[in-house]
């Protein structure tokens, strides 16, 4: 039996301790072990991370969708801290999100992150 990377318990963590009830489990469960996946419920996205085999134990590779589903809006490869800096960035109106590009449904394939992240990729 696996155990969870420190960074993705690290992560449900600052979650938890952060937005309460606000964090809800998306297509995940507590027994997942190389990721999980989230939505806050005051924003209409979901970010599913994972870390596990050849990823960096100090990396999460994430990608985020719209909510309802139907939209890949940006994907990449993230530190815990660049992480939670991506999640503040979502808390913004929609027009001011990072990578944002109407037209794509696909996920980015730049870095994806906002200006000043380093990408791990």
């Amino acid at each position: 039996m696996n155990m969870r990377r420190r960074i993705v318990t690290a992560l449900i963590e600052h979650l938890r301790s952060t937005y309460g009830e606000e964090c809800i489990p998306y297509g995940t469960s507590d027994s997942e072990e190389e990721g999980m996946g989230f939505r806050l419920s005051n924003i209409p996205a979901t970010f599913s991370v994972l870390s596990f085999g050849e990823i960096p134990e100090d990396v999460l590779d994430y990608q985020i969708e719209s909510y309802p589903p139907g939209d890949y809006l940006h994907a990449g490869s993230a530190t815990l801290d660049e992480f939670k800096h991506l999640i503040a960035e979502y808390m913004k109106p929609m027009r001011d999100w990072p990578n944002r590009d109407e037209s794509s449904s696909q996920p980015d394939a730049g870095d994806g992150l906002p200006p000043g992240l380093s990408s791990r990729r």
